[in-house]
């Protein structure tokens, strides 16, 4: 999954100012290595995502992590005079900001002789269960909204980091 953020994202005021730049690609290489801060920050802190993170199924709160695998994944992708590219090379980083249904298939058992799960009070054993797909509820962690608006509190120091490029202070 890649995410692009474009001088464009910006307020159109702040883009007449990124416009007057000659060479920009430092500044959008900064911004982008910021959105990464600010996405690994967004998985312990709620205030750093766009949208509120739906609860798991069991009514606990959403963490995304695991073993920390997708927040330790985001990187800066590229950075070039128009664009900063933020991605992550987890196959699933992409369903888990946008949201989406798994499509069905068969798990089988790798490292035993067959899987073992629980169902209420019943145990079973199989050598392979048929999943029927699961529907994945947004979790966004990019500071970007689905319509491609910056998170306000992102959006604040993208402002700062531009001002303080071009010498106006903030």
């Amino acid at each position: 999954m890649k995410v692009v953020i474009l001088k464009d994202t910006l307020t159109p005021k702040l883009e007449g100012v990124m416009a007057q730049l000659q060479y920009p690609r430092a500044l959008l290489q900064a911004i982008g290595l910021r959105a990464v801060a600010f996405a690994r920050d967004a998985f312990t802190d709620p205030s750093k995502r766009p949208t509120p993170w739906a609860a798991k199924k069991d009514g606990e709160p959403a963490t995304l992590r695991y073993r920390g695998a997708l927040q330790q994944s985001l990187r800066l992708v590229a950075a070039d005079n128009n664009s900063a590219t933020i991605g992550s090379d987890r196959p699933y980083a992409a369903i888990h900001q946008l949201g989406g249904k798994t499509k069905p298939h068969i798990i089988k058992a790798k490292d035993a002789a067959a899987l073992y799960f629980r169902v209420g009070a019943q145990s079973y054993y199989a050598k392979q269960v048929k999943h029927p797909g699961s529907l994945i509820p947004a979790r966004p962690y990019f500071p970007l909204h689905p319509d491609g608006r910056l998170q306000p509190e992102f959006q604040a120091e993208v402002e700062s980091m531009i001002h303080k490029h071009v010498g106006l202070g903030r």
